[in-house]
């Protein structure tokens, strides 16, 4: 009996678990992704109207039938060993009652002492599961790590920019987008990087903004170092205020306001019914996308950066929106180090240097070349 209850039971929980726990973490995955999305497009879905708003219902059903058929296979495992419990307990009654020899103040200690062993034996098939969950989940973990390099390159701070042999990419089994790159940048400097879309610049500038580490070479930036792109410009559904106190909690408003006028938005604050106090939609909706990057470099300026990364600030804008976009970030900037990674060409008559990736290398180029 306790041989089945102790061994048996969770040997039985822990394979039906490692069959379902593969299946029923896919199924959280797409239910949370599913939710994230339909809140993120809820206007545009509204519109749509059918079935589009059903998704996050259909994946949540699939989900419970899941977990239902795991949780009946957890009550059988729990059943079986208290099945196995019950027969022991009742078997040893029955040979202590049998056999001679024994005193009945022994042979109830005895007994006791098996009904004691059923409490801690019941909740291995528990401990089964949640020890074979805790495999699944460290498993998941190590996909999503990230290779660190080795100690010896990590950078040390530097006034200016310096890169030497920088290799670095995002999937560890591809082929790296950057490949020896070098690049010098004196404190203040000005500096573009041309390249089309998908050629290794957003890949650049993690690498300098430290949220993708090098496989090979040294980077020596100074700090703080802040990026400007489409992951880092989030709008909260929050106050402007509060948007804006992200980078710096201790900011007054004076400064807050100071930082807006000098990114261009000034006026649109001015024109705001609650100025600071206005609240924004999530994700921007109710602010344009050149507003957005502006808000999102005001930003980046209360943080009192030495290096400004702007990655595409001008997409999706119009020319004449961009290069005013485009003025007013680099006036924005003051004195600190300024890198600009673009694929247009706005802007560039006001940097002092200009590269272009190629083949995964930063080559020098003229501003009035077109980029490709």
């Amino acid at each position: 009996g306790l041989l089945i209850s102790a061994v048996a039971a969770p040997a039985l929980a822990a394979w039906h678990a490692a069959r379902a726990e593969a299946a029923t973490g896919r199924a959280r995955a797409e239910l949370r992704d599913a939710v994230v999305e339909t809140v993120d497009g809820i206007e545009e879905l509204a519109l749509r109207g059918g079935e589009a708003l059903d998704v996050p219902d259909r994946r949540s059903r699939a989900l419970a039938r899941r977990e239902a058929r795991a949780a009946r296979a957890a009550g059988a495992a729990a059943a079986l060993s208290l099945v196995g419990w019950g027969l022991a307990v009742t078997g040893t009654a029955v040979v202590l009652q049998r056999t001679g020899g024994i005193s009945p103040e022994w042979a109830a200690v005895l007994l006791l002492a098996v009904v004691a062993l059923g409490e801690p034996v019941a909740t291995l098939p528990e401990a089964a599961i949640a020890r074979r969950r805790a495999a699944g989940a460290r498993s998941r973990l190590a996909a999503l790590r990230t290779p660190r390099p080795p100690a010896t390159q990590t950078p040390p701070e530097s006034a200016g920019v310096t890169v030497r042999g920088l290799v670095a990419g995002w999937d560890p089994g591809r082929r790296p987008a950057l490949r020896g790159v070098d690049l010098d940048l004196p404190p203040g400097a000005r500096v573009a990087v041309l390249g089309p879309s998908g050629g290794g610049k957003s890949t650049l500038a993690a690498v300098l903004a430290g949220l993708l580490d090098p496989r090979e070479g040294t980077v020596r930036r100074p700090a703080p170092t802040v990026l400007v792109g489409d992951e880092s410009d989030h709008v909260f559904a929050s106050t402007v205020r509060e948007n804006l106190r992200l980078a710096n909690p201790a900011a007054t408003d004076p400064e807050l306001t100071a930082a807006l006028d000098r990114v261009g938005l000034g006026p649109w604050l001015a024109g705001l019914p609650g100025g600071l106090d206005t609240r924004l939609g999530a994700g921007g909706g109710t602010i344009s996308g050149g507003q957005r990057r502006r808000l999102a470099t005001a930003r980046a300026v209360l943080a009192g950066p030495r290096l400004l990364l702007l990655d595409e600030p001008t997409e999706g804008l119009d020319e004449a929106g961009a290069a005013a976009l485009m003025a007013d970030l680099l006036d924005a900037a003051g004195d600190c180090t300024v890198l600009l990674f673009t694929h247009r060409t706005e802007g560039l008559d006001r940097v002092d240097a200009t590269y272009r990736l190629s083949d995964g290398r930063l080559v020098g180029c003229d501003v009035r070349t077109p980029v490709g």
